[in-house]
């Protein structure tokens, strides 16, 4: 009885253990059989490209200033006060063309007087003329009477002149390009007041190496493309090119005339002058990953029928990352970049 007793007891532990056991062991071959196995990358497949058909050009870059043809300043030869601003900065003027009108009251109360003197000294010259020749008057007082009508004559004309001072006019034929004053501004005698640039031509600087100096020889046109809109110009024909470099920057100074009578280009811009140094005409080329050098010399993988052939070719130098093909290749076939085996 006892022995039977025992076991009864035992038999509900062990059946509940093995119920246990079967469930850890159930869930870890679960988990492994659902664990995922690591995605295999597929290698990337050669990449093939069409020969292309252009023209290849090594090009130079040098900044450009440009410069009006002829820069002069508006200045007031009087002080006064600005009444009215006749142009606005932009305006094409003529040489002569009023800019600026100045209060001229003083001015012109002056020019009164002056007239009022030089016709007192003119009536009292007819006068005295008349004395002299009735022996009124002697000849000193005739000279008196001379000298009277010749300095009020200067006073007059001088009255004048101020007086037209006070109408600020165009030094030159051009295009206003500053001005630098508004009506009920007070400017002082010698004033700087804006400026007129003539634009029809404009003058081009440039700083060159000396190993491109013949790129620019006088009478000939440089490329000009201006900065920042990048449109390229006609060009500029040199005028003058220095004999010998600048001490600073080694670089000897060009400088070159701009036709511009559409007055397309404002005045104090920025360009760039475009040099072509090495050109290669219309013709195939390839990228420069394409190209693989070897002991055999120089190839290519020609794609045919998807596959990779080696061709040997003949090449110019790389421009851009590109090159052009001198022998070996036709515009239009393909062939790989990269690793194609």
């Amino acid at each position: 009885m006892i022995t039977t007793s025992r076991a009864k007891r035992i038999a509900p532990g062990a059946a509940a253990l093995a119920l246990f056991l079967m469930a850890f062991l159930g869930v870890r071959h679960e988990r492994q059989r659902m664990a995922p196995k690591a995605a295999e990358v597929p290698s990337a497949a050669p990449l093939s490209v069409e020969v292309g058909y252009e023209r290849l050009a090594r090009v130079l870059e040098f900044p450009a200033e440009i410069r009006p043809w002829i820069d002069a300043e508006i200045r007031s030869t009087v002080a006064g006060l600005v009444l009215e601003r006749l142009v606005e900065p932009g305006t094409r003027v003529k040489k002569g063309d009023p800019i600026l009108k100045l209060e001229e009251t003083k001015a012109r109360n002056a020019l009164d007087a002056a007239m009022a003197r030089h016709t007192e000294a003119s009536l009292s010259l007819v006068e005295t003329e008349r004395l002299s020749k009735t022996g009124a008057v002697g000849e000193t007082a005739l000279e008196a009477a001379w000298a009277e009508v010749r300095e009020s004559r200067q006073q007059l004309d001088r009255a004048r002149e101020v007086l037209a001072a006070h109408t600020v006019r165009s030094p030159i034929s051009g295009i206003v390009t500053l001005l630098d004053v508004e009506s009920g501004d007070s400017v002082e005698e010698n004033q700087l007041a804006g400026e007129v640039s003539d634009l029809e031509k404009l003058r081009v600087f440039v700083n060159v190496p000396e190993a491109v100096l013949g790129f620019f020889k006088p009478g000939e046109k440089i490329p000009l493309r201006l900065s920042p809109s990048g449109r390229v110009l006609a060009g500029a024909e040199v005028q003058f090119r220095s004999s010998a470099p600048d001490p600073k920057t080694g670089r000897f100074k060009i400088e070159a005339i701009l036709d511009n009578e559409s007055r397309l280009v404002s005045s104090n811009t920025q360009g760039l002058v475009e040099i072509e140094t090495e050109v290669f005409p219309e013709g195939p080329v390839v990228p420069a990953k394409a190209v693989r050098f070897s002991k055999n010399g120089t190839q290519v993988l020609l794609e045919e029928k998807g596959k990779a052939v080696p061709v040997p070719v003949k090449l110019g130098p790389e421009i851009n990352g590109f090159l052009p093909v001198l022998e070996g290749l036709e515009a239009g076939e393909r062939v790989f970049i990269g690793d194609a085996s």
